[in-house]
């Protein structure tokens, strides 16, 4: 979804009444934001460029902004990334990253110097068709976003309890009203639960990594720009996991809750100076959870008979074959027969299982559970801002989580219903 690149209105000079001083008594009350209460960040002293104390008072919203960059999306296009192409496409997460930094970097400073969210600013500024046809577009894609986390944490339950993909469906709508009951501790302790759930899935992911570490010079040379001719649709899928314009909403949002006095400018640009420097470590810690992602995918099922098969496949042992998957070729895995077949989520934790053992697996459905539930959270954010700014008008959490997990989990269970017959069909809906 691509946003218009100037206002439909007539733009007038910002006069110095624009300009708001966030009080509580004049600002708008946004159910997103008010309910976590605010934070007064400690200004740096006047004889430095740089303050840790500062800096940790302003840490917090790139984490929730770096979830997106660890959903159940990314991980899928990291794996076939690895699997497909190997470290070929290294530069494209890269690349694409750095961009995604500038463009967060933009929404937060959206947010800090006029004290309006994103959404908000559009339906000042556009007209209202235009404005109607941005939230139907982001809401459209808050809905498969969250149907992606839905079948993540679902496939995660049914790694770690047998249990069938239909009933953890169910499941993550209850959850996840447990874990947004965080709200009430503060918008502070929901930013540690951010970091929580990151370093579990650092933790989680470089586990499998380190099982069969790569060799430099490859990850070095997967930094040079070049696309084979197998690794396109997996470039442009890359690209897709990565730019998610609801992200930028969502960043606009939450860093409305640090205090910031607009009529200071040093103000504005201290905050916008360490809300970009948190951004950009969230961003970098996610970018290196995503390479050992790509590693471990890369080193155990690359093959370049396969890659560069009818349909593009990672070469994988012949038990792992489905009785309703295609099989494009044979190949050699760890000293073995193998098969080319596609991989995603839904077969992953069988093909790591068979190389690295169980214990593999295991580790592999607990980062995918804290990818899936953390992503939900994200998302239902993005959504009240979304509607709030775009509508005008307030819903209170649980009628958003449950309004959209409705529509979202029709299309998760029925795809978990089909997977008996349509294995392929629980790895389609997480590519979407």
């Amino acid at each position: 979804m691509s946003l218009p690149l100037g206002p439909s209105k007539k733009s007038r000079p910002v006069k110095e009444s624009d300009i708001i001083v966030p009080t509580k008594a004049n600002r708008k009350p946004l159910s997103s934001l008010d309910n976590y209460g605010e934070i007064n960040p400690r200004h740096e002293p006047d004889d430095v460029n740089w303050s840790w104390m500062t800096f940790w008072s302003y840490t917090g919203p790139g984490f929730l902004i770096a979830i997106a960059y660890l959903d159940p999306g990314n991980l899928e296009a990291d794996l076939q990334a690895g699997a497909y192409t190997k470290y070929q496409l290294t530069w494209v997460f890269l690349f694409t990253t750095i961009i995604g930094l500038f463009l967060q970097a933009m929404g937060a400073r959206i947010g800090i110097v006029t004290g309006k969210h994103l959404a908000e600013l559009c339906r000042e500024e556009y007209s209202r068709p235009k404005v109607i046809s941005l939230w139907v577009m982001s809401e459209i894609a808050i809905v498969a976003s969250d149907a992606q986390a839905v079948v993540c944490s679902a496939i995660a339950l049914k790694i770690l309890f047998q249990w069938p993909l239909w009933l953890g469906c169910l499941v993550t709508i209850v959850d996840t009203f447990t874990f947004l009951m965080l709200h009430v501790f503060g918008i502070r302790s929901l930013e540690f639960v951010f970091v929580a759930l990151v370093g579990i899935m650092a933790i989680c992911f470089f586990y499998n990594f380190l099982m069969k570490p790569p060799q430099a010079a490859e990850v070095f040379a997967g930094l040079i720009p070049t696309i084979p001719s197998y690794g396109l649709q997996t470039a442009v899928g890359v690209v897709g996991s990565i730019i998610l314009p609801q992200n930028y909403y969502v960043h606009s949002a939450v860093v409305l809750s640090r205090a910031v006095d607009r009529t200071d400018s040093k103000k504005v640009k201290e905050a916008n100076k360490y809300l970009l420097a948190d951004a950009a470590m969230a961003m970098v810690i996610a970018l290196i959870i995503n390479f050992a992602v790509i590693g471990s995918f890369a080193e155990l099922f690359f093959e370049r008979d396969c890659a560069a098969a009818e349909v593009v496949s990672a070469c994988l042992s012949k038990a792992t074959v489905k009785e309703h998957h295609d099989v494009y070729g044979d190949c050699t895995i760890d000293g073995q027969a193998g098969e080319c077949q596609q991989i995603g989520l839904r077969d992953a934790d069988a093909a790591l299982q068979l190389i690295l053992g169980s214990t593999a697996s295991t580790i592999w459905a607990l980062g995918l559970l804290a990818s899936g539930q953390s992503s939900t959270m994200t998302i239902t954010y993005a959504g009240q801002f979304i509607t709030e700014g775009f509508g005008g008008f307030m819903l209170p959490v649980h009628q958003r989580v449950l309004l959209c997990r409705t529509v979202s989990i029709i299309p998760a269970v029925v795809a978990a219903l089909l997977e008996a017959t349509h294995p392929a069909i629980m790895d389609d809906l997480t590519q979407w």
